[in-house]
């Protein structure tokens, strides 16, 4: 008994501090503004693929319109899942289909501004980072799903057994 006691209290004590370590981590997250957004992407694709003044000028301004459109889409995703709202199929399929278009013009504009070497580069550099944010929304959904389950499992400990289940205890 006095070992199931220790091991619990271990297991609180684990399941505490990881939590505080989480909420560390989100805190120190920036939130900057789509500008400052546009100009750290800019120079880490300076950086990357040697871009001239006149190659960052313009993919400057086309990382600006991405932030931009970006935090838009953030503040409305906010501010229907504040109010419960959910998308129709009609509405998915719109800011999927607008999200592609956008991808193909931005991908025709980097064509225009970039040499072969840089955008082959930079197309290579594009699919690593999308594979990245796959991996990591997987893994968040992955975390929310146990979460609920935890929370279930929990929910079931703390209500109180039904006759039916006392019966069937002894």
């Amino acid at each position: 008994m006095k070992r199931i006691i220790a091991i619990i209290v271990l297991l609180v004590t684990v399941t505490v501090s990881a939590q505080e370590k989480k909420q560390q981590k989100r805190s120190h997250k920036a939130d900057f503004t789509p500008e400052q957004q546009a100009i750290i992407k800019t120079k880490k694709m300076t950086l990357a693929l040697d871009l001239n003044k006149s190659q960052q000028d313009k993919i400057l301004r086309i990382n600006t319109e991405i932030a931009k459109e970006r935090a838009t889409m953030k503040a409305q995703w906010k501010e229907n899942k504040a109010e419960g709202k959910k998308l129709t199929d009609d509405e998915k399929f719109n800011l999927i289909n607008a999200k592609l278009d956008r991808q193909i013009a931005v991908q025709n504009e980097m064509k225009d501004i970039l040499s072969k070497e840089q955008f082959e580069k930079w197309r290579k550099m594009s699919h690593k980072y999308a594979k990245a944010r796959k991996h990591k929304a997987k893994k968040i959904k992955k975390h929310k799903k146990m979460e609920k389950v935890r929370h279930h499992m929990k929910a079931e400990k703390l209500r109180p057994a039904t006759p039916v289940e006392k019966s069937n205890e002894g």
